[in-house]
């Protein structure tokens, strides 16, 4: 939806002018805007060693998942997201790529 607000309320564009002008403040709108892509998503846990942060920063990114939570203590630990659907592969690739040395917890969230 688009909504256009006009401050001055003469007449002075004309209907052919008003016309023209909401089209393309509505256009330029648009355009700036772009498109944003929804999805439904799922999360899990892994925590590991800190020499094994790059490993699993890169991986987690190059399978199109998100690190969105961190906590730094004795070991590091991620809260990844990623499409619903793929974080048992991206679980599996964690486990292959870090040779069995992360720890993974699925994530179940409530709708509501």
């Amino acid at each position: 939806m688009v909504v256009v607000t006009r401050y001055f309320g003469g007449i002075k564009l004309g209907y052919g002018g008003l016309v023209k002008a909401y089209s393309d403040a509505a256009s330029r709108a648009i355009e700036k805007a772009g498109i944003v892509e929804v999805y439904e998503t799922e999360r899990f846990e892994v925590t590991f060693p800190y020499n094994l942060f790059h490993t699993v920063k890169k991986t987690v990114e190059d399978a199109d998942g998100r690190v969105v939570g961190e906590e730094y203590g004795q070991l590091v630990k991620f809260t990844v997201e990623t499409r619903k659907g793929e974080a048992e592969s991206l679980m599996e690739l964690l486990r292959e790529r870090t040779k069995g040395r992360a720890r993974l917890r699925a994530l179940f969230m409530l709708e509501g």
